[in-house]
């Protein structure tokens, strides 16, 4: 088995990827006012069309994707993925309309879902006790892209055209179809039990798995609540510290510390929950994720906020690690890839409900009810998830008691790899 080089490609496939999706946010409205839409209403619009536009596409179509995945192989579908972003981000450089610039983003959307592909790839090809360490891991990958990404699209944006950049996000998903043609390696046998269901066949499974129903909550709201203070943060740090000066340096490095704390605890986290069991570990970042959220409406200084949102981060980490962890011991593997394309459309659908919610909250209640709402969320969804844990007869692993003989035989195996 070559898990060990897998996870690392896919690790630095997934950073050139997510660097390369996010490269573009920085001018992403100086881009629509170039492409011909003078008034500033109309720019935010068009801004936030293109933005959610491209989340509601891929929550639809990612469980189609996993579905083929475990027809037709994990990464034939990562390599579809990463060339489908590569060529619309090209196409992008292109576009002289910004209906063209939507249709083009709406059809990336459809087409994407490289990270349900690799975290499919890692999941099934990684031995059990190294499962947890081994997502965490990966996460960090998709996370650094996260956060260089906008850093570095705002430098290339001083020195390059518009769609220039988009030319160079296109080249850096191409590299990443390049490491992943040449450099995984997937021993694929379809089973007899891969329906070919479609969609129905997906919600079916989630209907009928409480338990992957409780990672598809999870991972939503985990998205959610880190999305929902997209719109306003800005505008929360400029009424703490009373002024613009040196507004985007400061709301930067928040965002940076957040990201940056979320990268170095989730291999950490990962391994834990590979020791004492992925759904504690679940348990207990959901709820110190709520409550370090909540305080966050309290601060009366950006640099309290600062320190409130570097220990969300952390706690943030062990979260989709964990949940993508449990997801992988719920289905056969035959399935996987289906269960990891539904939870992915749970991440798209809290990248796309996070920032209306955190809009309508903030004009209906005021910034600091955002802080508020999501940390009880988080709280309420720790409490939930371990009930029903309960509920279901699950094992601290996150299988069926009567697995936990065979789960603890696999744990006591030696690891294999390269």
């Amino acid at each position: 088995m070559f898990w060990r080089r897998n996870l690392y490609v896919l690790w630095t496939a997934l950073f050139f990827g997510m660097l390369a999706t996010t490269l573009i946010l920085p001018f992403l409205p100086l881009y629509v006012e170039e492409l011909g839409v003078t008034d500033q209403d109309a720019v935010a619009m068009w801004s936030a069309l293109l933005f959610s536009g491209n989340f509601l596409t891929q929550a639809l179509f990612s469980p189609l994707w996993g579905s083929l995945a475990d027809r037709y192989g994990r990464k034939l579908m990562a390599l579809r993925s990463f060339l489908a972003v590569a060529i619309f981000n090209y196409l992008m450089s292109y576009t002289a309309t910004v209906g063209q610039l939507l249709v083009a983003r709406v059809l990336m959307g459809s087409l994407s879902g490289f990270i349900a592909a690799s975290v499919a790839i890692v999941a099934t090809g990684t031995p059990d006790e190294h499962l947890g360490y081994a997502l965490g891991f990966l996460q960090t990958g998709q996370v650094a892209g996260t956060v260089v990404g906008p850093l570095v699209g705002g430098f290339l944006g001083e020195f390059l055209s518009f769609r220039m950049v988009f030319r160079v996000a296109g080249g850096m998903v191409f590299l990443s179809f390049l490491l992943a043609l040449f450099l995984v390696k997937e021993t694929f046998v379809r089973s007899s039990r891969t329906s070919s269901g479609g969609l129905l066949a997906d919600m079916k499974l989630v209907g009928t798995n409480p338990g992957l129903l409780q990672m598809f909550v999870v991972l939503l709201l985990a998205q959610f609540s880190i999305q929902i203070v997209e719109p306003i943060l800005t505008v929360y740090v400029k009424s703490l510290q009373g002024s613009e000066e040196h507004l985007t340096l400061v709301v930067g490095i928040i965002f940076a510390a957040t990201g940056l704390a979320n990268v170095a605890a989730s291999p950490f986290l990962g391994r834990r929950g590979d020791c004492v069991g992925h759904t504690r570990i679940l348990f207990f970042t959901l709820l110190g994720a709520g409550i370090f959220y909540l305080p966050q409406a309290l601060v009366r200084s950006p640099w309290q906020l600062l320190a409130l949102r570097a220990l969300l981060g952390v706690f943030m980490g062990g979260i989709i690690p964990c949940a993508n962890a449990l997801t992988g011991t719920l289905v056969a593997p035959e399935l996987r890839g289906r269960a990891y394309g539904v939870t992915s459309s749970a991440v798209a659908l809290g990248n796309l409900i996070g920032p209306l919610a955190g809009g309508a909250l903030a004009s209906l209640f005021g910034l600091r009810s955002i802080f508020l709402a999501t940390g009880l969320l988080l709280v309420v969804d720790a409490f939930w998830v371990r009930r029903a844990v309960r509920a279901a007869g699950l094992s601290p692993l996150g299988i069926p008691k009567k697995q936990r003989g065979q789960a603890a035989a696999a744990h006591s195996s030696p690891p294999s790899g390269r």
